[in-house]
């Protein structure tokens, strides 16, 4: 999961590697400054999920955060140069320290458990096409409203949907790995390499079935799991892409109840996908990119639609 971090720091000549290995590792730093919040005139951005605090051993009931409803990470030791030997070790200790973190997070609107739960699911395209359309809407805290995400991709260049996503938008990013809940105003991102299902208690697990058929990820898979899951509560949005899949999956999607949209073709980059789901007699809504998403603010988030002027 990508988060929004702030740093506090007792020593400046180590932040540069600090802030280095968040940045490899996902995260995106937005806010730094030395302990003593009370000495710059700038005060912390609202939007901080976790706190890093390097302080001496000893130093963590002295840790300098007001808003106690953010979490806050306290780092001990020395922070190894960019170029030392053990930097890419600590830089993996850094991320499973932050892995644990996250699971003891807590469990506000962006750590909630999602009640409703929509797929995502592009081809050839779609990239660019999913990012327009993740600008366009909020995560609309309290409304439960979760998305997974099933982007057919090499396995190679997947981790970059995290950080396009968190970027480009409001919404948070994780990979839908073992372990990690089904969230609330999140973006989970299915992998091409295995299959996934989600558990009772509303986490994903990865299983070491890898994908059948001819595409990575699945999206008839995804979508007949989601439906299966969460019924009326579920719903697929179907982007430019080539092929069908999703065809079938639409079909499972709307026996349990869920709805179907699909992007109008004459505005994909390639509309094998939407037509699949069209000609399947599943589709409920079909519009361009930014009437997609102001259809979702309005019906499913119940928010007034976002402006897409620049």
């Amino acid at each position: 999961m990508s988060l929004k971090v702030g740093i506090l720091t007792h020593d400046s000549a180590q932040s540069y590697s600090l802030k280095t290995a968040l940045s490899e590792l996902g995260h995106f730093v937005v806010y730094f400054n030395t302990p003593d919040l009370s000495a710059t005139d700038q005060p912390p951005p609202t939007d901080v999920e976790l706190w890093i605090v390097t302080a001496q051993p000893g130093a963590k009931d002295r840790i300098p955060i007001d808003n106690r409803s953010t979490f806050s990470l306290l780092l001990d030791g020395q922070i190894p140069s960019l170029l030392s030997p053990g930097y890419e070790a600590w830089k993996r200790a850094l991320r499973d320290k932050i892995n644990r973190a996250s699971y003891r997070m807590p469990d506000n609107h962006r750590f909630a458990r999602a009640r409703r739960l929509w797929v995502l699911a592009a081809s050839t395209g779609g990239l660019k096409a999913v990012e327009e359309f993740l600008s366009l809407i909020d995560p609309a805290p309290g409304r439960g409203v979760g998305l997974l995400y099933a982007q057919h991709i090499e396995g190679a260049h997947v981790d970059q949907l995290e950080k396009m996503i968190t970027r480009s938008s409001n919404w948070g990013a994780q990979m839908a790995d073992t372990g990690r809940f089904v969230l609330e105003g999140s973006v989970s991102i299915v992998r091409p390499d295995h299959k996934i299902r989600i558990t009772p208690e509303r986490k994903f697990q990865t299983l070491k079935a890898p994908w059948g058929g001819s595409y990575r990820p699945s999206i008839d898979y995804v979508a007949e799991m989601v439906a299966r899951k969460y019924g009326a509560a579920s719903g697929l949005i179907v982007f430019t892409g080539m092929g069908d899949d999703g065809a079938l999956g639409s079909q499972h999607i709307r026996e349990n109840g869920g709805q179907v949209w699909a992007q109008q073709p004459k505005t994909c980059m390639v509309s094998a996908m939407p037509d699949a789901v069209i000609n399947a007699g599943t589709v409920d809504f079909t519009g361009s990119i930014s009437e997609l998403a102001a259809h979702f603010q309005q019906q499913t988030l119940a928010l007034p639609a976002k402006s897409t002027a620049s």
